[in-house]
């Protein structure tokens, strides 16, 4: 604040010396006052159009309403950081329109394409808020299984035991690996969002899907402008359509997830000749947990947690509960569809709980606080990838980092990509995770740095993603067409 006093105290004696207002007339300086009176009120006023320009770089917060709350000047003022070209990285060592066609012939060189599988299935991903899982938690009672619905087809498939690049929220970052196969590695340091880098359209599963005919649709319970949503959906991601909580009539948080699953039903069942991709998110049970009301008390288990940590604990494990009991009802309906279908379910990230709670309920018991082991159990969280009436899902019993999960959904669904399918599901059996927190080798140990036999494919992924994210594209027309 005060080197904000003295700049506008010196910008007041420079238009003081260049525009002595003092010698103007009453009149010409109460139109200046005014006109400078407008333009302060006007800039809050404004602030619901700025998504047109992209300038405002803090996604992690809804920029709109604050810029409408505090004024356009003080929110940029108070996150100059996150403004100019948005976080974009220098071009990794190599990048050169020669190195981008070397990597793509080795990439196609390998790649063998599978027999298609017959008539195509629906696709569904849902992003459940939050979800861990407290059956191995050492520290609490188990009253119940909170996950059993996700338990019971994870022996159909296998465990999907996946590494998150978040920790307590900026999901967006979650979903930015599972859509677009991407490491948020590449992207900006770790507290950075993928919603601050994304400025062009970028391949992901929804175009992939919409290149083998399918129809894409999103229900994301959120406001459009968190992480700039509507604007990522529609123009980075590609989605035919896409639904926020104007349309779904409540708040983030407040809208159960047996409505958006309703939704995905009724999207699913409504006549098509067209294959559908639906992505969605679960997120009632999105932080605060003090206020939430769940109907199952009898489901909170015993802790050493007191006031305010038991009782958001209390609340958020109910709610971990209410989201399983419907992924199992969702489950059941899609068993009964006459059209085969892969679901995937992945947990964004651990909930916002406090590092307190956490180690009082046993997420890092006996693991150093700056140890690898200790940052992979706080990026931990449950999945499956489960098919009806097709294709069997690939099981899966190691370690996955979201990024991989798109090869999985691909492959259950009998598509074959050279980069989701082949090139991913290569590096996966070399580095089974890597973001900016978690690095595990190929045995599913958590080390610290990138593994030398790795090293060379993790390189040809950098200049891929810095290629069709910030660069040139000039993978586009080889690994990435669409029809």
């Amino acid at each position: 604040w005060m080197s904000a006093l003295l700049i506008l105290g010196l910008l007041a004696v420079y238009l003081d010396r260049r525009l002595p207002l003092g010698g103007r007339e009453p009149r010409q300086r109460l139109c200046a006052g005014g006109l400078a009176l407008l333009v302060l009120a006007a800039v809050p006023a404004v602030a619901p159009d700025l998504a047109l320009v992209h300038l405002y770089g803090k996604a992690q917060i809804d920029w709109m309403a604050s810029c409408a709350g505090d004024g356009v000047p003080l929110v940029y003022l108070a996150d100059l950081r996150e403004m100019g070209p948005r976080g974009r990285p220098a071009p990794p060592p190599g990048y050169s329109p020669e190195r981008i066609q070397a990597i793509s012939d080795r990439i196609l060189e390998k790649y063998h394409p599978a027999a298609a599988a017959g008539r195509l299935p629906d696709v569904v991903v849902i992003a459940a808020e939050a979800m861990m899982d407290p059956s191995k938690l050492p520290n609490i009672s188990h009253p119940v299984d909170w996950l059993a619905s996700m338990h019971s087809l994870q022996r159909e498939t296998g465990p999907y035991r996946l590494v998150s690049p978040a920790l307590g929220g900026v999901s967006i970052n979650a979903d930015f690996e599972v859509l677009t196969g991407f490491s948020t590695r590449f992207i900006g340091n770790e507290n950075a969002s993928a919603a601050d880098i994304l400025e062009r359209a970028v391949p992901n599963l929804a175009r992939v899907l919409k290149s083998h005919g399918y129809e894409t649709v999103a229900f994301v319970p959120t406001p459009r402008t968190l992480f700039r949503h509507e604007w990522i959906f529609k123009n980075a991601l590609g989605f035919d359509r896409s639904m926020f909580e104007e349309e779904m009539g409540g708040h983030m948080g407040d809208i159960p997830d047996a409505e958006t699953a309703s939704r995905i039903l009724k999207e699913l069942n409504t006549p098509t000749s067209m294959p559908r991709f639906i992505y969605a998110q679960f997120e009632r049970n999105h932080m605060p947990w003090g206020n939430k009301n769940y109907p199952d008390p009898t489901v909170i288990p015993r802790s050493s947690l007191n006031g305010a940590e038991a009782s958001s604990f209390n609340n958020y494990i109910q709610g971990i509960y209410e989201t399983d009991r419907v992924i199992g009802a969702l489950a059941n309906a899609l068993r009964e569809r006459e059209r085969p279908l892969v679901l995937a379910v992945y947990g964004d990230h651990l909930p916002a709980l406090g590092d307190a709670t956490l180690a009082a309920i046993g997420v890092t018991e006996g693991k150093s606080l700056d140890a690898p082991a200790s940052a992979l159990a706080l990026h931990r969280t449950p999945g499956l990838v489960w098919t009806t009436g097709g294709l069997a899902a690939v099981p899966a019993d190691g370690l996955i980092g979201l990024n991989y999960l798109t090869a999985y959904v691909l492959k259950g669904a009998g598509i074959s990509h050279p980069f989701y399918t082949d090139f991913l599901s290569r590096l996966h059996g070399v580095l089974p995770a890597f973001n900016h927190h978690v690095i595990c080798r190929s045995d599913g140990e958590p080390v610290s740095s990138i593994p030398r036999e790795a090293q060379a494919m993790v390189d040809d992924y950098a200049l891929l993603e810095y290629d069709m994210i910030f660069g040139k594209q000039y993978a586009s027309k080889r690994l990435f067409p669409e029809k």
